[in-house]
């Protein structure tokens, strides 16, 4: 997968110094906190108190809490990292499970070259897109507030079925897609010139379910996470680890130098502890558009463009036409924000004319959308401009 942070792992300087990606920005403003603690706890040892009328040895309350944190910190790190790399696996997964499902298909019909067979496999790639833009919808939901059932790759009868029986539950949402796409497949005997051996329908749903488990592995991890007491501990420990530092390192400094070797010291373990949580902080949600988030939206891109490749191969231009356009308005919509407006979807959006194509033959094949598209107003109906050659 595509990172978005991009380095040289043999420049050492610029690793070191590079901000893209880097959590010292968010870190600093800690670290110069404690060295300005750090100096007014200079003044005050040296000006309001003689000794330590803490009445505790504050040396080995820092020991003590040291091996707490070492604890915490890496345990909290180490879940969080498992987590990161467990996301962006299950989304190659998925991905992945699209792309075989298109290519299989085609594999398994390219010598059937009727129309409805052409637009049975059409019928498959467009779920298959419209599942992974729903994928980019529904994982980034925290970051963008937009809902999975809103997004503009579903057709506006799949966005009524969504309304009723899913509402604003996201992780549902693909479900519905599956089924449709499962509703595809078995479809295929009216759709074909010879009716599939059960070994190749039974290998196109193994992709499906290949799609369902990885995503209810991806939303697992999302749901579940790390429970809420260690991370609360572990952020008490670390501030309270990292807020009496400075009285603990002012004890022995008998020189100007010793109090700047002291002052860098103390910045430099406050980067240390806060940077760990604030990494921490970043992976636990690997979906959106910060800088070291998962970049879904590349990964889909590029499955669109194999799906529209294999289309290309084995049914020409027109149809890989179809699903550029499709691809194309889609993106679109998504970039101006108007699937915010649950209204909005490819098949009715403005200049949409050449896609009706690839929302009628499902609903044929489904009674929800049948049911959905009888519940829509005329004048809500896609555009028909586009006859498949």
């Amino acid at each position: 997968m595509e990172s978005r942070v991009s380095y040289d792992p043999s420049d050492h300087f610029k690793t070191i110094t590079q901000l893209h990606g880097s959590v010292w920005l968010k870190v600093l403003p800690f670290c110069l906190a404690n060295v300005v603690n750090l100096y007014i706890v200079s003044f005050t040892k040296k000006h309001i108190l003689s000794e330590n009328t803490l009445g505790i040895s504050l040396d080995d309350f820092q020991s003590s809490l040291s091996i707490v944190i070492a604890f915490l910190s890496v345990t909290r790190v180490t879940i969080a990292f498992g987590d990161y790399i467990g996301h962006r696996g299950a989304v190659q997964s998925m991905a992945r499970a699209c792309r075989n499902l298109v290519f299989h298909s085609v594999a398994f019909t390219r010598q059937d070259m009727g129309v409805r067979a052409k637009q049975w496999r059409l019928d498959i790639a467009r779920e298959s897109m419209a599942l992974l833009r729903l994928l980019v919808t529904a994982l980034q939901f925290e970051s963008t507030g937009v809902e999975a059932r809103s997004s503009a790759a579903l057709t506006s009868d799949e966005k009524i079925v969504m309304d009723e029986y899913t509402g604003d539950d996201n992780e549902r949402s693909a479900y519905v897609i599956t089924m449709f796409m499962q509703s595809t497949i078995s479809s295929h005997p009216k759709h074909l010139a010879a009716k599939l051996g059960d070994h190749y329908v039974l290998k196109l749903y193994s992709f499906v379910e290949d799609y369902i488990k990885a995503y209810n592995d991806c939303y697992a991890m999302l749901d579940t996470g790390l429970p809420f007491p260690v991370i609360q501990m572990t952020r008490t420990m670390v501030f309270l680890y990292v807020a009496t530092l400075p009285w603990v390192m002012y004890d022995g400094v008998d020189s100007d130098l010793g109090f700047y070797s002291a002052m860098l010291y103390c910045f430099f373990v406050t980067y240390a502890f806060v940077g760990l949580e604030f990494v921490s902080i970043e992976m636990d949600d690997p979906f959106g558009d910060d800088d070291n988030d998962l970049n879904v939206l590349s990964v889909v891109e590029k499955v669109f463009k194999d799906i529209i490749m294999c289309i290309e191969d084995v049914d020409g231009d027109s149809n890989a036409d179809l699903l550029k356009q499709y691809a194309t308005i889609v993106d679109d919509i998504e970039k101006s924000g108007l699937q915010r407006d649950n209204s909005f979807s490819f098949d009715t959006h403005n200049g949409a004319a050449a896609t009706p194509f690839l929302s009628k033959a499902t609903s044929k094949r489904s009674n929800l959308l049948r049911k959905a598209s009888s519940r829509r107003l005329p004048n809500d109906s896609p555009k028909n401009g586009y006859q498949m050659v």
